[in-house]
């Protein structure tokens, strides 16, 4: 019962804030080793938003080794079809990604974000969760793929 309420809670939580009736989720582990960095970029135009869980603590996790994810902003638009470098922001916002925190945000033409260069000790890595908001798919969509995943574990 506790879960399905907070499944309930937290799915009413999600539509308000992005303004949607209905979403899909895509669940992602994703953990980064020394030298791994993201350049700036949009999401793609199937996903509403996202939400990163981070999984380093103090002990674990020197801000000055970088991996940071990036809010990126500028006094003027971007286009999403060119490939800006972190110099081409005027405004860049560290995420704190030390404990039990989270960064949700909504995928917008101007929502340009990045993750600066991580270097860390040897067998340090940057690990996060992340949830993917995204548009709900056609139904015809989802019957073929689910024919497909089917028919893929069939015996």
């Amino acid at each position: 019962y506790t879960s399905y309420c907070h499944r309930i809670i937290c799915g009413e939580f999600i539509k308000k804030i992005f303004g949607i009736k209905s979403f899909g989720l895509r669940l992602e582990w994703h953990y980064a080793e020394r030298g791994a960095a993201v350049t700036p970029h949009l999401d793609g135009s199937s996903n509403y938003g996202a939400q990163i869980f981070y999984f380093m603590t103090e002990k674990d996790w020197d801000p000055a080794w970088g991996g940071q994810t990036l809010i990126l902003g500028n006094e003027k638009p971007i286009p999403a079809e060119s490939s800006p470098e972190l110099g081409d922001f005027s405004q860049v916002i560290k995420a704190n990604c030390i404990g039990n925190n989270t960064l949700i945000f909504m995928n917008t033409p101007n929502a340009w974000h990045s993750v600066r260069e991580f270097n860390p000790p040897s067998g340090v890595y940057r690990k996060i969760f992340t949830f993917f908001i995204q548009k709900p798919k056609p139904l015809k969509q989802r019957i073929k793929e689910g024919i497909k995943h089917l028919l893929h574990f069939k015996a």
